[in-house]
């Protein structure tokens, strides 16, 4: 073998590893995307500790709920006494 030939044969080992470690990462996001359960599993987690982390949205709805239904029992009283 010459030196050419070595070389060449050491550049196509580097990419075929290179191709298979590519192709090995490809595989396993695929086989993520397709796990669906496991994939609920993290939406769930994420949405319960944003909710945790940050109250405030859903205390504000609730307050705004709270003040809704305070303004119609109002309304409503005030046309009972008229």
């Amino acid at each position: 073998m010459t030196a050419k030939s070595v070389r060449q044969t050491e550049e196509l080992r580097a990419e075929i590893n290179y191709t298979r470690a590519q192709l090995g990462e490809t595989m396993q996001e695929l086989a993520g995307r397709m796990d669906v359960p496991s994939r609920m599993r993290d939406v769930y987690r994420k949405a319960t500790t944003r909710a945790k982390d940050s109250p405030a949205p859903w205390v504000l709805m609730a307050g705004a709920g709270a003040a809704v239904a305070a303004a119609v029992t109002l309304m409503v009283v005030r046309r009972r006494s008229e």
